[in-house]
Formats: C-alpha cells, sequence, structure tokens
C-alpha cells in the first residue's frame, strides 16, 4: 500500500516511527511518550534522540533537547557562584593532610592480627582448618585453647 503512495521510495519502519514522532511526541506528556515508545519496541531515548527531526524553521522539537538547553541556560546564570570542582586526588590529598593523627590512630586499631585470629577460630570451629594443621607458635601467639564447656577453640 505505502509503495502505491510513494512509488520511488521504499518506506521502512523507521521512517514511519520518524513521522509519528516527529507529529505526535510533541503534544503527549510523559506517561503517553512511555506507553507510545512500548507500542514501538523501543525506548524514550530512542524515540527522541533518532526519530526526531528538527524544523524546516531550525526550530527543535527534541523534547530532551530543549529541557537541556533550559537547564544549560539555568546553570550558565548559577556558575559563576560555584566553585570549580577539584579532582578527586587532590581531595584526598588535603584530606589526609587535616587527618593524618586521625588516620594513624585508625589504622593501628585496625590490626591485622586480630582479624587473621577471629578468621582462624572460625574456620577451627566450623571444621574448615584441620587443629594438627596449625602451627604450635600459631596457636601460642593467638593463645588458642579448647574450651570444654563450649565445646569450641576460643582465644583468651
Amino acid at each position: 500500500m505505502l509503495y502505491e503512495l510513494v512509488p520511488d521510495k521504499n518506506i521502512g519502519i523507521n521512517a514511519l516511527r520518524s513521522i509519528y514522532t516527529f507529529n505526535y511526541l510533541p503534544k503527549l506528556n510523559k506517561n503517553q511518550i512511555g506507553r507510545v515508545a512500548f507500542l514501538m519496541r523501543t525506548s524514550f531515548n530512542m524515540l527522541s534522540t533518532n526519530y526526531l527531526k528538527e524544523n524546516d524553521e531550525n526550530e527543535e522539537t527534541n523534547i530532551i533537547n530543549k529541557n537541556d538547553k533550559k537547564k544549560k541556560e539555568d546553570n550558565k546564570q548559577q556558575q559563576p557562584t560555584q566553585q570549580a570542582p577539584r579532582d578527586r586526588k587532590q581531595h584526598l590529598n588535603d584530606y589526609y593532610e587535616k587527618n593524618k593523627e586521625k588516620i594513624k590512630e585508625q589504622v593501628k586499631n585496625n590490626e591485622k592480627e586480630k582479624t587473621y585470629k577471629i578468621r582462624l577460630l572460625r574456620e577451627i570451629n566450623n571444621g574448615s582448618i584441620n587443629i594438627s594443621t596449625v602451627r604450635k607458635s600459631t596457636l601460642e601467639k593467638y593463645n588458642i585453647k579448647f574450651d570444654e564447656k563450649s565445646n569450641k577453640y576460643i582465644s583468651e
């Protein structure tokens, strides 16, 4: 049928989508646009970026670009009052310089030996590690002993 209307051109699904979105998308609200996108088996972004075209008078019909232009104009008016963003590395260096002592205290409190001892006890009690495979020096270092009351290995 369509080839009878326009004999020299092949009209595909993309052309139909483009025509429909060009004519009707600016008139619809967001929920209706979502429904149209679903029925066309595409997404809102694809409709607005690929299928909406500019008018002959260069008036933009792309909904997203219109909103982006408004936001950019608003941001340009507010921009001089804001500070320029700093990069992450510089921010972390400044934070470290201000809080050196605090960070050193946190490192001291987070002892690797303490976490290793907790993990070792958990694995021995769960049966992941056999107690006979653990060195005597390690057991003495962490003071690991068998508690007959709880029937588990504990550290004192």
